[in-house]
C-alpha cells in the first residue's frame, strides 16, 4: 500500500520548489518529462556523466572511457536511424540528429559530411568535466564522440571511429571530433 496518493504528493512537490522558484517543472504531474513521444530525464551536470565517468574508472580503468564511447555510438546510430524509421531520408536524418542535440540541451553540433568531421559548441559532456575540474590535458568526450561515430556510421553505411582532437575541457573554443571508416 503506498504510503500517500499520487496526486498529494505532486501537489506537495509543486509547492516546494514553487516556493524556490519561478523556473517552470519540466516534468507532469506523474513525474515524466516527455518530449518527441518519448520520456526523458533531466540531469545536473555536476555529476552526469562526469561522476559516472570517474567511478567507472576506480572499476575499469581506462577501459571506462571506451565503455562511455561505446554507448554513445550506440546512442548516436539509434538516434539516426529512428529519424530514418520516421521516414525521412539520410540528409534530412544527418541533419535532425545535429539539430536533435540542440533540442535536448546536448550542444550545437555541425557535422561536415565533406570533411568527415564534427564541430560541437558548448559540449555538455566537457561542462560537466569543467564543473568539476578546472581543466583537461586530454579530451574527455567519449559519449559524444561515440554518438558522432555512431551517426556516420548509419548514415554511411560503413563502421566508423571518432576521434576527439580539441576539446573544451582542454581550454579549445569548441569540441571537434574527426570521423574516419573502419572498413
Amino acid at each position: 500500500m503506498a504510503l500517500k496518493p499520487k496526486e498529494d504528493i505532486y501537489r506537495e512537490n509543486r509547492e516546494l520548489f514553487d516556493s524556490i522558484t519561478r523556473d517552470p517543472s519540466f516534468s507532469d504531474e506523474g513525474g515524466r518529462v516527455g518530449r518527441l513521444g518519448q520520456r526523458h530525464v533531466v540531469l545536473d551536470l555536476r555529476y552526469f556523466p562526469y561522476r559516472f565517468i570517474r567511478e567507472s574508472r576506480k572499476l575499469m580503468g581506462r577501459a571506462s572511457n571506451t565503455l562511455v564511447y561505446l554507448i554513445g555510438k550506440r546512442c548516436g546510430k539509434d538516434i539516426y536511424d529512428g529519424y530514418m524509421n520516421s521516414g525521412h531520408d539520410k540528409d534530412t536524418s544527418l541533419k535532425l540528429s545535429t539539430a536533435g542535440m540542440w533540442y535536448f540541451g546536448w550542444g550545437l553540433v555541425d557535422i561536415d559530411s565533406n570533411k568527415m568531421e564534427a564541430v560541437i559548441y558548448d559540449s555538455f559532456e566537457a561542462e560537466s568535466f569543467t564543473l568539476n575540474k578546472k581543466k583537461s590535458n586530454i579530451p574527455v568526450c567519449h559519449f559524444f564522440r561515440g554518438v558522432i561515430a555512431g551517426i556516420w556510421t548509419a548514415y554511411s553505411g560503413k563502421e566508423c571511429y571518432g576521434d576527439e582532437t580539441m576539446c573544451r575541457a582542454k581550454g579549445d573554443a569548441y569540441c571537434r571530433v574527426v570521423i574516419r571508416s573502419t572498413e
